[in-house]
C-alpha cells in the first residue's frame, strides 16, 4: 500500500470517528447504571471500545462519545412553595411548615432537587376565639448558618417578630 493510499485510509478513519459513527446512544438513554444499556465504539474523553448510555456512565467515564447529544442532563424542576401552614396550637410555641412539590425528577446526571420542605418557628398569641394567651414567649431556632429569635412581647400581638443573626 503507497503512502498515498495510507493517508487516504488514515484520514477516512479519522473522518469515520469525528462523524459519530459506531457507540451511538440515539433511543438507548437509559435510568441509573444498566450495563444492557451498551455500545461499542468511540467514549466521549476518547479511546475505542465498549462505552454506555446509562446515568452512571458521566462518573464511571465510559460513555459514548455523543451521550451528551442523545441525553442532555435534565435538571430537577419544582413548583413554588405553599403558604405556610398555621401553628400547631394556639399560645405555645410550635412550628409551620411549607412545601413544594418535583415538576420534574431529574435525568442523566441533572441537577438534584432542592429541599422540598422548610420548617420554621412560631407562636400564635390568640385563641382561636380571639382571646390574648396573655403571657410571653421567646422561640430560638438555629438552621446551622444562622440563630433567630421570635420574641413578642405586647398583649394583643398575633404573632411576633424573628431577629436574626448569622452565626459564624
Amino acid at each position: 500500500m503507497g503512502s498515498t493510499a495510507l493517508s487516504g485510509a488514515l484520514w477516512l478513519g479519522l473522518l469515520w470517528a469525528g462523524s459519530g459513527a459506531g457507540g451511538s446512544c440515539q433511543g438507548k438513554c437509559c435510568q441509573g447504571r444498566d450495563a444492557a444499556c451498551v455500545g461499542e465504539g468511540w467514549r466521549e474523553g476518547g479511546g475505542y471500545g465498549t462505552c454506555y448510555c446509562d446515568e452512571g456512565c458521566r462518573r464511571a467515564g465510559d460513555c459514548c462519545h455523543d451521550h451528551g447529544q442523545a441525553c442532555p442532563a435534565i435538571p430537577c424542576v419544582v413548583g413554588e412553595w405553599s403558604h405556610w401552614s398555621g401553628c400547631a396550637e394556639q399560645c405555645h410555641p410550635g412550628l409551620r411548615i411549607r412545601r413544594r412539590y418535583i415538576q420534574q425528577e431529574p435525568k442523566n446526571g441533572g441537577e438534584p432537587c432542592p429541599a422540598l420542605e422548610e420548617k420554621a418557628g412560631c407562636l400564635e398569641y390568640l385563641t382561636y376565639q380571639g382571646e390574648d394567651c396573655g403571657h410571653e414567649h421567646e422561640i430560638k431556632s438555629y438552621t446551622g448558618k444562622q440563630l433567630a429569635t421570635l420574641t413578642a412581647k405586647e398583649p394583643g400581638r398575633r404573632s411576633g417578630n424573628w431577629n436574626t443573626v448569622p452565626v459564624p
